[in-house]
């Protein structure tokens, strides 16, 4: 009686241990999909934002370009217009670095507020993804 009791025993030993095996094997591959999706997700918006940055980049060239040969041609000194655009960018640059600090706060803050309000939507999807009776 007692070999059954222990056959029976390692059976179901051995059923809860294939289940928890299962359980964690099926857990794994659940954050495994979670990364890939994260990793696509964030690899898509760095390309749609760096062939943004390339066409702004060559929008601002060619308007450069324009303008100085425009200014060129009103004061009719062919590299003067060159330099007066080159000395707008490096006053923007001065510009910029002189207020780099409120410019990274206020970028610090705008991608904290981002963080927060995609966390929220996360756990609202989470929360009602648990339980779908809570909605009806």
């Amino acid at each position: 009686m007692e070999e059954k009791h222990s056959v029976t025993e390692n059976k179901a030993i051995n059923r809860l241990l294939d289940n928890a095996v299962g359980f964690i094997e099926t857990y794994i591959k659940i954050i495994q999909l979670e990364l890939r999706t994260g990793v696509a997700s964030a690899l898509t918006i760095l390309i749609l934002v760096s062939l943004v940055l390339i066409f702004i980049s060559f929008t601002v060239l060619f308007i450069s370009l324009g303008c100085a040969y425009l200014i060129s041609s009103i004061l009719q000194i062919s590299y003067s217009g060159f330099f007066i655009v080159a000395l707008f960018y490096l006053l923007l640059l001065a510009i910029i670095l002189y207020y780099r600090n409120g410019i990274k706060g206020g970028i610090d803050k705008v991608l904290e507020n981002q963080l927060k309000s995609s966390e929220k939507i996360e756990r609202g999807n989470n929360s009602t993804e648990e339980d779908p009776a809570k909605g009806s």
